[in-house]
């Protein structure tokens, strides 16, 4: 499990504190486990890195700050698919 997948399954159990049941764990897991968009399909203008605008609403907008290697305020496609992989 990449670094990236144990802060999101860490602030996914945070979130639902109190509301989890038994069974739930499996099911954030799955969760956890579902498809990323492609990097071009959150690069919605195409100009080779994700802003965070083009984040929003998503599960990227999230955890932005711990994807973004560089710290540079973008997230390139080497940081992006080490994300999600």
């Amino acid at each position: 499990m990449t670094v990236f997948k144990r802060v999101f399954a860490a602030v996914l159990a945070a979130a639902l504190g109190g509301f989890t049941q038994i069974g739930s764990a499996t099911e954030a897991q799955d969760a956890d486990d579902a498809p990323r968009p492609s990097f071009e399909t959150v690069d919605a203008n195409l100009d080779g890195v994700i802003t965070p605008s083009e984040a929003e609403g998503s599960w990227l907008a999230e955890v932005f700050a711990d994807v973004d290697a560089n710290q540079n305020g973008l997230i390139d496609r080497n940081e992006y698919e080490t994300a999600i992989s």
